[in-house]
């Protein structure tokens, strides 16, 4: 999983940056890029999860853009754009909930406990 990843090298997992670098470039960006390529393929026939799955794309671009900046911060060495990074990275995180939470409100909504 893409946030595993980065959980791996980054917080109280962080070793140095060129770990964090070689990691966002080699394996999680890719993996990221090619997850929202297979989940922008997939149309759900009904508005209701079309308009919860835009929430999910829109949360993973979120993610990509902040590992952009992250990349970049580490090029510069420059906080400010670790800082950018991180806060695009809280909108990430804060987005995915949304839609965990939509999507575990339209389960329940047809019968499903999930």
């Amino acid at each position: 999983m893409v946030v595993d990843g980065y959980a791996a090298v980054s917080g109280e997992n962080y070793t140095d940056d060129a770990t964090m670098y070689a990691a966002l470039q080699n394996e999680i960006m890719p993996n990221l890029r090619e997850l929202i390529g297979k989940a922008g393929k997939i149309t759900p026939r009904h508005r209701e999860l079309r308009d919860i799955h835009e929430i999910y794309i829109s949360a993973l671009n979120a993610e990509l853009q902040g590992f952009i900046l992250m990349l970049s911060a580490l090029e510069k060495k420059d906080r400010e754009i670790v800082v950018r990074a991180n806060e695009k990275l809280d909108e990430a995180a804060k987005e995915m909930r949304d839609y965990l939470f939509e999507l575990d409100e339209y389960a329940r909504s047809i019968g499903l406990e999930p």
